[in-house]
């Protein structure tokens, strides 16, 4: 690993925990700061002339959710009666007197934070859980409303389940005593409180995607629960159930790692503030009542050191268990027959570490608290653990004035980050508080080679490279394609390759003026190869659409209409030679003569008529031309709202096409599509129940509510609606493929309005 700083980044908080920092599978990232949690979410810009990160920032502000104040035992009604040690202890214990009145207000702040797995949000996305100093964990998710305004909300109150779940085994503390009145107390507040959570994978039952939530408590126990897939678009709150619950031999719980074996059955291994760690089987996830079995001890010692990260991965045979804690790391060495035969243990620096990382194999990087990083390889020989250090450089940071709190390597590892906040008694006086996120490029790896080397058919898990590519490229002034065949045949390439060196190429154009001197220009322009891909995604989804037809599958009018349409546009790349000056060979005419010959033959019903100006579809664009937004799968128009955008290119998407796949991903950028689009038609909700009961249009209610702010009813003293739901005296405006329209009528009459009729309606 060689690093060079391509950028640096400035939050304005400070760091005060370790560990601050993680990516999600959708490749976004948290930083946990002293007044809350920044997400910060790569963005596909390949048009960015700025050599920044490009990326955007949200903010999370701690939940003032306190569980004191919700078990049903105030401790403000019998702290009086409190001998002063127990009084003592209870005001020493934010956990249990974070509501205490007459006290300094307690200032919230996020101790962790963790990401769920990939595809527990509908969409392809992550979920956040979130831990707060006074221990209640609660569940985020983004969400983006009618204006397109992004915003963490919390779906799910984890602590309040769980409340919910012990509150029929309390006893009454109404005319107990303080000293047993505390003890409840401290009884209620243990069992719920959540000092370590950790997420399990997304898996189906019965159709329904669901995620296991595994979460610690102060006083040992393991809470399970089942939390079902989230809806980002009507924030209802998700299916959760707890599975059950198991009291360890463990003290508090401070870190947690699960390793599922079979789909529903695995390991987990928990770690707790003395410095123990056990392994608990767990098996029937699917089930109403998981089963806990087999706690096994793995570390013994009561060394009063807290477990603080535990990481599991497999190499040639061997299971490697590293348990972090402080300044050590403890590597544990498991066979096949799970039975434990070597261990060894690394003192990595002084203080303490604040970031490791399993970056394939058998190898780790690890961040001290003082800056000083290394990678460790483990290696089995003649049943021992033999453990090999290497420095590595951090360039053009100072860390005898900074600390760090943790740090980041992307999906790739092409893209480093590090955070450090000033430690300096100086800085903190004048009031220098922030965080420094260093961004770095590793030059050991080839950024370019690795997105031609891909072979996933996505470009979904890539974006890092070509940031890294955007970046770097602006850094030495030259071109991001620097290696490539200048002969190289386009013909042959994949639909994969085509889209990598679309978006190079726009890199390329963007980066062109900044480039002192330029020697060759070895690949194709922008727009030729956004036209290829184009060809490629049309060919693909008229062959997908024929091959339904063929196996019987009746198509609706919204698909032969789009089958025409981009029938059409590739006669259109044919007329206007763009074949010929991509300078592409047989495999591209002839997929598209075929295509071409096949939906000439077939029989489509009327094309719709342009929404604004009245003439029929013909092409991609309208004739006479003018700016209106089409579909980037089907070519289908689009009146107003999108059904589906990419958070990337913006490219839009007609909502029809969710018929059509499961999980949509933009056709250019492969990264899942943010929906759009809302439900307009009422709920009706029965106010009244039996005889004479009426019925109510509710239009704040459902999953399809509006969440923006609102400064009037719209729909106030209005009872006209029709059989639908939908008011008649109001247009609503949607994609609608009716060629009868009431915005039509408004745009029809508007081009009749003269200056003498205007006047006349005046007077």
């Amino acid at each position: 690993m060689e690093l060079k700083l391509v950028d640096h980044l400035k939050l304005s908080t400070k760091l005060t925990v370790n560990y601050a920092c993680e990516y999600s599978d959708d490749t976004r990232f948290y930083v946990i700061g002293d007044t809350g949690i920044f997400i910060i979410e790569p963005k596909g810009q390949p048009f960015n002339s700025y050599p920044k990160l490009a990326c955007r920032n949200d903010y999370i502000k701690p939940s003032n959710y306190m569980i004191c104040d919700n078990v049903d035992a105030d401790i403000n009604k019998f702290y009086p009666d409190l001998d002063k040690f127990d009084l003592y202890e209870s005001v020493c214990r934010i956990e249990l007197s974070a509501n205490l009145k007459n006290t300094s207000p307690l200032v919230f702040k996020v101790l962790r934070a963790h990401w769920s797995a990939r595809d527990l949000v509908e969409g392809q996305q992550c979920a956040l859980g979130v831990t707060t100093n006074v221990f209640g964990l609660e569940i985020y998710v983004k969400n983006i409303n009618e204006s397109e305004v992004v915003s963490y909300k919390s779906v799910l109150n984890v602590s309040e389940e769980i409340m919910a779940y012990l509150k029929p085994s309390w006893k009454r503390v109404d005319k107990l005593i303080a000293d047993s009145r505390l003890k409840e107390l401290k009884n209620r507040v243990e069992n719920i409180s959540t000092t370590a959570f950790y997420w399990g994978p997304v898996f189906s039952i019965s159709g329904k995607k669901y995620s296991i939530l595994f979460v610690g408590h102060i006083n040992g126990h393991i809470t399970v629960l089942r939390i079902g897939q989230i809806d980002p678009i009507s924030l209802l709150k998700p299916d959760c159930k707890i599975l059950g619950r198991y009291k360890t031999t463990l003290d508090r719980i401070t870190a947690l790692h699960w390793e599922q074996t079979t789909y529903t059955r695995g390991g987990l291994c928990l770690g707790d503030l003395k410095g123990c760690l056990n392994l608990l089987q767990i098996s029937d996830l699917d089930e109403e009542n998981v089963d806990f079995s087999d706690e096994t001890q793995i570390w013994k010692e009561q060394d009063c050191i807290a477990v603080d990260k535990i990481i599991l991965f497999d190499y040639e045979l061997t299971t490697f268990l590293v348990i972090v804690k402080a300044n050590f790391l403890i590597f544990n060495a498991i066979n096949e027959e799970g039975q434990l035969f070597d261990r060894k243990a690394l003192n990595a620096a002084n203080f303490y570490v604040s970031g490791v990382e399993h970056i394939g194999e058998n190898s780790l990087v690890v961040l001290t608290f003082t800056g000083e990083l290394k990678k460790v390889t483990l290696t089995i020989s003649y049943n021992k653990i033999h453990v090999e250090e290497s420095p590595l450089n951090v360039p053009n940071i100072d860390f005898s004035r900074q600390r760090t709190h943790g740090f980041l390597m992307s999906k790739n590892q092409v893209l480093f980050k590090i955070l450090t906040t000033p430690c300096r008694s100086r800085d903190a006086s004048k009031g220098r508080q922030f965080i420094n996120l260093y961004v770095f490029y590793d030059t050991k790896k080839d950024a370019f080679q690795k997105l031609w080397d891909n072979h996933t058919n996505s470009l979904r898990d890539y974006w890092d490279c070509f940031e890294a590519l955007r970046l770097i490229s602006f850094k030495e002034k030259r071109f991001p394609w620097v290696g490539i065949d200048p002969n190289l045949n386009y013909d042959k390439l994949s639909l994969t390759q085509l889209k990598t060196l679309r978006i190079i190429s726009k890199i390329s154009e963007t980066l062109y003026t900044h480039v002192p001197k330029i020697e060759s220009y070895d690949i194709k322009p922008y727009l030729i190869l956004h036209y290829l891909v184009c060809i490629k995604n049309a060919v693909y989804r008229i062959n997908k659409l024929m091959n339904m037809k063929n196996q019987g599958v009746e198509l609706s009018k919204f698909q032969m209409r789009s089958i025409d349409l981009q029938n059409m546009f590739l006669k259109e790349m044919v007329v206007q030679d763009v074949l010929a000056k991509a300078n592409v060979g047989e495999t591209f005419i002839d997929e598209v003569y075929e295509v071409m010959q096949m939906a000439n033959e077939m029989k489509f019903p009327d094309m719709q008529q342009c929404f604004w100006c009245g003439e029929k579809l013909i092409g991609s664009t309208c004739i006479p031309p003018h700016a209106d937004n089409r579909c980037s799968y089907s070519l289908m128009p689009i009146t107003l709202i999108p059904g589906f955008k990419c958070p990337y290119c913006k490219a839009s998407v007609h909502k029809e096409i969710e018929s059509e796949a499961g999980d949509l991903c933009c056709i250019y950028c492969d990264v899942p599509l943010e929906k759009r689009y809302r439900s307009s038609v009422p709920i009706e909700n029965d106010r009244n129940e039996g005889a004479g009961s009426s019925k109510e249009t509710d239009w704040c209610q459902g999953p399809d509510e509006v969440k923006s702010e609102c400064y009037g009813d719209c729909f106030a003293g209005v009872d006209d609606f029709n059989e639908d739901g939908v008011c008649e005296d109001v247009a609503l405006l949607s994609d609608d493929d009716s060629e009868a329209s009431d915005l039509k009528f408004v745009y029809d009459n508007l081009e009749k309005l003269t200056v003498d009729s205007a006047v006349e309606a005046g007077s």
